[in-house]
């Protein structure tokens, strides 16, 4: 499950016991059959919000359901770049928005 994360963390120093809070409803859900590949998540409503400003920025987190076990997912630190995690945005500017400058999202497990 995709979840959008609430408050601001640091990626030298975040772990299990320090991790920030999610949101309580989840942004996106997937269903894998355990086959290798990429997985896609849509944060369609997710990064509206942020562009909106409805929503702060703090990221995203993957979070396993009870019961499911994750064998390997890679990080953004991972030593090979082609598995580092990757988010796509495509977006229109509606004329109607003040157009906003763009920067890049880092994904981090």
């Amino acid at each position: 499950m995709m979840y959008g994360v609430t408050e601001s963390w640091s990626e030298t120093s975040v772990n299990w016991n320090n991790k920030p809070d999610k949101d309580n409803g989840y942004t996106d859900y997937l269903s894998t059959d355990g086959s290798t590949g990429w997985w896609a998540f849509d944060i369609t409503n997710l990064v509206s919000d942020w562009a909106d400003g409805s929503r702060d920025n703090y990221g995203m987190v993957i979070v396993s359901p009870a019961g499911c076990t994750l064998s390997t997912i890679y990080s953004s630190d991972n030593s090979n770049t082609t598995l580092r995690p990757k988010i796509t945005i495509d977006y229109t500017v509606n004329s109607a928005i003040e157009e906003a400058t763009w920067g890049q999202i880092k994904a981090s497990l």
